[in-house]
């Protein structure tokens, strides 16, 4: 398969595709706090993790990790998550423990919610659970 494309209407596509894949191996140990087997509680950072390495394995894309706050409105939802970018596109396959879409994936200026953050640190020991499971 060629390098995807760093636009949203290419990356989503492939984004479902390992949202399917990694939520198989979610489990209370890859969990950040009191995940649930298959839910994405707790999952995002390992989620990330994974994600990014996916993505530059498979497609040469190399994107940054990032934790921050995610914003509905005037309401925060949380301040403690963790996603992707690459350059203005946010990429989050855990949006849905927060009634987002199981599939975050757009430029951050277009999105509903909001999502600020800066660059951020990868689970390595959970990572390693993870990948494990797969």
């Amino acid at each position: 398969m060629s390098s995807p494309g760093a636009t949203p209407q290419e990356l989503r596509p492939l984004l479902a595709d390992y949202r399917t894949t990694v939520q198989k191996a979610w489990s209370p140990d890859t969990a950040h706090i009191n995940g649930e087997a298959g839910s994405p509680a707790g999952q995002c950072g390992v989620t990330s993790a994974w994600l990014q390495q996916q993505l530059k394995t498979d497609h040469d894309l190399d994107t940054d990790y990032i934790h921050g706050s995610v914003w509905l409105e005037s309401k925060r939802l949380t301040d403690d998550h963790c996603w992707l970018q690459v350059n203005d596109i946010i990429l989050d396959l855990t949006g849905d423990q927060y009634g987002l879409n199981e599939v975050v994936c757009g430029y951050w200026r277009d999105l509903i919610p909001v999502y600020l953050g800066r660059p951020g640190n990868p689970p390595v020991n959970r990572l390693r659970l993870l990948e494990a499971a797969l």
